[in-house]
This record gives C-alpha cells, structure tokens and sequence, in this order.
C-alpha cells in the first residue's frame, strides 16, 4: 500500500497539469531556459529623423555601438545587422551569439 502511494505521488510530480492552458506552459517552458551571456535578444527599435536606436537584452544600443566583439553596423525597421554579417530580428524568434 505505501509502495502504490509513494508511486502516485511520484507520478503526478511528473506529469502537465491538463487544465493549463498551451501557451502558458510553452512559455513558462521558454522562461526556464536561460540564455548565455553572449544571447542577445531585440526588443525595440526606435527611429526617430536620423536618430535609430535598439533595445537588445534591455541596454540601448545605436549604430556603431559595440556588443562583444560584434559592431552594429545598421538598425533598421525590422531588424539590427551586425559586422559580422549576423542580423538580429525585430519580430519573430530571434536570438545571436556574439563573440566576446
């Protein structure tokens, strides 16, 4: 009797709540991996007259700017395009290593 107890209680430590919605568990799932240091992840670009900036893991960046190794060469609508040839997206799932 203890052995079954002791395996049910095993089992449901295992096993997705079926009430929880999809998407909250896909990004409850997402959140528990944690990035490298060198991950980058966009968030916002800003272009205002001649003025563009870019939001990438929560500092502000412009053209010119250094991340690593890696130098943002352009920031457009849409996307961040580094030296090195990588691009970072604006929308979608988009994450670049860079060189430290």
């Amino acid at each position: 009797m203890v052995l079954n107890l002791t395996l049910a209680v095993a089992d449901a430590a295992i096993m997705k709540d079926p009430t929880r919605p999809i998407v909250l568990s896909r990004i409850a799932n997402s959140a528990s991996k944690v990035p490298t240091a060198s991950a980058l992840s966009l968030s916002v670009i800003k272009l205002e007259n001649n003025h563009k900036i870019a939001i990438i893991n929560d500092k502000v960046y412009q053209q010119g700017h250094r991340i690593g190794q890696d130098k943002i060469i352009k920031i457009l609508l849409d996307r961040v395009i580094f030296s090195s040839g990588k691009e970072l997206y604006l929308f979608g799932h988009s994450v670049v290593n860079v060189s430290k």
